[in-house]
């Protein structure tokens, strides 16, 4: 009785290997929901009225009807999805501002025109350079998009500044 409770428990342990080392592995790949390594690049636009500062959008309730973008000198308008004006709070300085999206479809110049109403109109520039990506994680691509030179080329422009320290890729405009 002693061999045979021995080999039972064997038995036992043999089918309880077998059935676990059969089971599916719930873990997936490191990659597999990875859209992107990198998050997207944004560009901000606070228009101000040269005379008083005052945020033009903001102060004068212009809403996305009011505002259209478009692609380069075209009348081709850029898709709602790609831009907005941001409602953060009020004491905010990305307070009604334009955030574009800028979403690269290859290397080059991008043109954006920009017009703001009866207000006038802002031509956005940007460039965007493929760069060899070196990163060491095994989910990287072998290369990404870098988005530069970002400008306002019909009117002067600065950086916004916080606590004294340039913010990239935040014009701000005078109209």
């Amino acid at each position: 009785m002693n061999k045979t409770l021995h080999l039972l428990s064997i038995l036992a342990l043999l089918f309880v290997g077998f059935i676990s080392g059969c089971q599916k592995s719930d873990k997936k790949a490191p990659c597999e929901e990875l859209i992107s390594e990198a998050a997207p690049t944004y560009i901000f636009v606070k228009v101000v009225d040269k005379q008083t500062g005052a945020n033009i959008i903001a102060s004068n309730n212009l809403t996305s009807n009011e505002v259209k973008v478009t692609v380069g000198q075209t009348t081709e308008q850029l898709a709602p999805q790609n831009w907005r004006i941001t409602t953060n709070a009020s004491t905010s300085p990305y307070y009604s501002v334009l955030q574009l999206l800028a979403l690269p479809a290859g290397e080059g110049q991008y043109i954006r025109k920009i017009t703001l109403g009866n207000f006038g109109d802002i031509t956005l520039n940007y460039k965007v350079s493929k760069k060899e990506n070196t990163s060491d994680s095994p989910c990287s691509s072998q290369y990404y998009y870098s988005v530069s030179e970002v400008s306002i080329t019909d009117h002067p422009f600065e950086l916004l500044k916080i606590q004294g320290q340039d913010v990239p890729n935040f014009l701000v405009v005078a109209l």
